[in-house]
């Protein structure tokens, strides 16, 4: 027997027994025996029809597979065959992977915003249904796009939050067509928007226009342009909204005051002490929390808006 057909049947031997009995053994023992038999097939020159043995690209996958627990044998033609399928695979994989990263890069070329379509939907801490709720957006509302995460999830950004949206709840835009609108602001900022396009309304008992309006006319006027009804009147308003601590208290929470024992004015919470209310004096005006009148009268504050 010739040297060189001795050493194809002891490197077939090899992969033989490795199969049949070195499963009990750790993994990195098998592949050094893989590697062994592969490396003498290579030496004898088969490596000219089974170039993927020589790197145990076909022996891993055959392994992987369960192939080599079936039989105790196993040929270089199912091994190059297996082979070749796991190639075709990466390649496609490559390729899906490219067209994915391009078509992402389009959409970003054209789009830096994104507007909600669905009635609301959230910005969520992560990419999933499952994570926390940072706030809501509702329909018509615009968020500047940071990224794309996938065809399901988008990063955006809205006011003070970053975050994550629904990708089926929106669709792509310019965000300059709407920065600066009503669309990029979130309601506690258009509340406070329209707040003060009532600025020099005179006072009326019983109003709520900007012919004239009375301190609970007015809130009852703003929170209605967003949708949010509440009664005119400052202790009912109280009654129907929830409680919030002066810790808590945030632009856009409705202040209240009583100089005779009970609830008797109120306005809306510009932030840093400062207030935005309709004055029997003045008018519709903007004060501070922190003048001795308004202070000494100071009893609390509620929250409409929980966006």
């Amino acid at each position: 027997m010739s040297r060189k057909i001795a050493s194809i049947l002891l490197a077939l031997t090899v992969l033989s027994s490795v199969s049949a009995i070195a499963w009990a053994d750790e993994e990195e023992a098998r592949q050094d025996a893989y590697d062994q038999a592969a490396a003498q097939l290579a030496e004898t020159g088969l490596t000219s029809s089974s170039a993927s043995l020589t790197d145990g690209g076909a022996l891993t996958l055959a392994s992987e597979l369960g192939m080599l627990r079936q039989r105790s044998q196993l040929s270089l033609a199912e091994l190059s065959a297996q082979a070749l399928v796991l190639q075709q695979q990466q390649i496609q994989a490559q390729e899906e992977a490219r067209q994915a990263q391009e078509e992402k890069q389009a959409f970003l070329s054209l789009y830096d915003g994104v507007v909600v379509t669905a009635e609301s939907t959230a910005i969520r801490s992560s990419a999933s249904s499952d994570a926390g709720v940072l706030r809501t957006l509702h329909a018509g509302k615009a968020a500047q796009l940071l990224d794309i995460v996938d065809d399901n999830w988008y990063q955006v950004s809205f006011g003070d939050y970053t975050g994550y949206i629904s990708a089926a709840d929106c669709q792509g835009v310019q965000y300059d067509d709407y920065a600066g609108t009503n669309a990029a602001k979130d309601l506690y900022a258009e509340l406070i928007d329209y707040a003060y396009t009532y600025l020099g309304t005179p006072y009326v008992y019983g109003g709520s226009s900007y012919s004239g309006t009375d301190c609970s006319g007015f809130t009852m006027r703003v929170f209605g342009y967003l949708g949010y009804s509440l009664s005119h009147g400052a202790r009912d308003q109280y009654r129907a909204t929830t409680p919030v601590t002066t810790a808590e208290r945030q632009a856009g929470d409705l202040v209240y005051f009583a100089w005779s024992g009970s609830i008797d004015h109120v306005g809306i919470y510009l932030g840093g002490g400062r207030f935005i209310h309709a004055s029997t004096s003045q008018g519709v005006v903007v004060d501070s929390l922190y003048e001795s009148y308004y202070a000494n009268g100071y009893c609390g504050a509620t929250r409409v808006i929980f966006d």
